[in-house]
């Protein structure tokens, strides 16, 4: 009897810690589920942060490359801009250096051109003058002579322009002397040419 009692309480311990060790198995088995879905979830975050790395890496790149693009313009466009710079300055040099040579030349010209018309003028007075002594030799008495020299004198104080009133006016750019009376009128009538034909200039009255 004692033998049966004892074989029950070894079978109903047994049994005790056989479920004891199924639970322990099972709460074994569930905590190694839980850790193998965290990692998982670990794994699956660790994938989408390199994913995440190498995006921000491949952005990295492209802004470097970028920035370096534009340093490279940058210097570029500091260089154009040194040498246009340059090349304004020898441009302005050359345009001063053609301006003077144009401003020589139209000096020249011009005192060129006054020289041509002095010489003309003087031509002029020197044909007018063998003209009168040509007229003089042809003249039988020194009455003719003298009266012949006084009107080639009256002539001389005459205006040109109107032929009637004394010269008393002179011109101050080209020196031709006429009466002021037809200064003044040509003046007034915005006529600011000599009225000489060999000058045609603008005077100043």
């Amino acid at each position: 009897m004692s033998e049966r009692i004892r074989s029950t309480q070894g079978q109903k311990k047994i049994k005790d810690e056989k479920d004891l060790l199924s639970k322990t198995i099972q709460s074994m088995e569930n905590q190694l589920a839980a850790k193998m879905l965290l990692c998982q979830k670990l794994e699956e975050k660790e994938r989408i942060l390199i994913e995440q790395r190498g995006t921000l890496e491949h952005e990295i790149r492209i802004r470097e490359q970028h920035n370096e693009s534009l340093k490279k313009k940058a210097c570029e466009f500091s260089q154009l801009s040194t040498d246009l710079k340059l090349r304004l300055e020898r441009l302005d040099v050359q345009f001063n250096e053609l301006r003077e040579n144009v401003i020589k030349k139209a000096s020249t010209h011009e005192a060129d051109a006054n020289k041509i018309k002095r010489l003309e003028e003087e031509k002029s007075s020197m044909k007018r003058k063998l003209d009168r002594a040509k007229k003089m030799e042809k003249l039988e008495n020194v009455d003719q002579v003298i009266q012949e020299e006084n009107r080639i004198l009256r002539e001389s104080l005459t205006c040109p322009s109107c032929k009637v009133r004394r010269k008393n006016a002179i011109l101050e750019k080209c020196h031709h002397v006429f009466c002021f009376e037809c200064i003044r009128q040509r003046y007034d009538n915005r006529r600011r040419k000599c009225p000489k034909k060999v000058y045609s200039e603008k005077f100043t009255a």
